[in-house]
């Protein structure tokens, strides 16, 4: 690079990450420390998602812990790159602690892509516990209770959603539909 700063470093990273070269932007990471360049926020975007693009989940661990040392405050992407790693590996439990750790209010997007990774794994404990927490967020949502439904019928708990079928069908009305029809006449029809 003819120019190496920390624009540069960044730019080549978080290159390498989306194109699925973890250990590169890893080593590249590991050049722009030793030649005494301090990293930022965007720098650990990029290792993070290095690190989950190359299935290097543990490097990620470190680094996420790396980033206090030099003196980078975790953002809400930093925590949501953490989450997303800890949620696809099965760990649902360490992500909804970690969540509910962050210093920021967590918003429900956090959790309904928790709530998704807990139906993939079949966790219904922390399925519960998210669920619980998107009703208290966001009230008026049902498609935590249609998650919740689907979560329960994936670990073999049917009488659940079939309760939450009927609940949906007395809580939902229905509006009779029409049609038009007009023809040569241009007279319209309605059924």
């Amino acid at each position: 690079m003819p120019v190496r700063n920390l624009v540069a470093w960044n730019s080549m990273i978080v290159g390498y990450a989306q194109h699925g070269f973890g250990m590169e932007a890893v080593e590249l990471f590991d050049r722009m420390e030793t030649e005494d360049t301090q990293p930022n926020d965007i720098t650990f975007i990029g290792i993070l998602s290095a690190c989950m693009h190359g299935g290097l989940a543990e490097l990620r661990y470190r680094s996420f812990e790396v980033m206090k040392t030099r003196g980078v405050m975790p953002r809400v992407e930093h925590y949501a790159c953490m989450v997303d790693l800890l949620a696809r590996a099965g760990q649902t439990k360490r992500a909804y602690e970690l969540i509910k750790s962050m210093p920021m209010d967590p918003n429900v997007i956090f959790w309904r892509s928790l709530l998704a990774r807990c139906k993939t794994h079949d966790d219904l404990e922390v399925g519960q516990l998210v669920v619980h927490q998107l009703r208290m967020a966001d009230p008026g949502d049902a498609s935590a209770r249609a998650m919740e439904s689907f979560l329960n019928a994936n670990v073999g708990l049917w009488i659940y959603k079939d309760k939450f079928r009927c609940k949906q069908k007395k809580a939902t009305k229905k509006v009779p539909g029409r049609s038009y029809v007009s023809f040569l006449s241009k007279r319209y029809h309605e059924y």
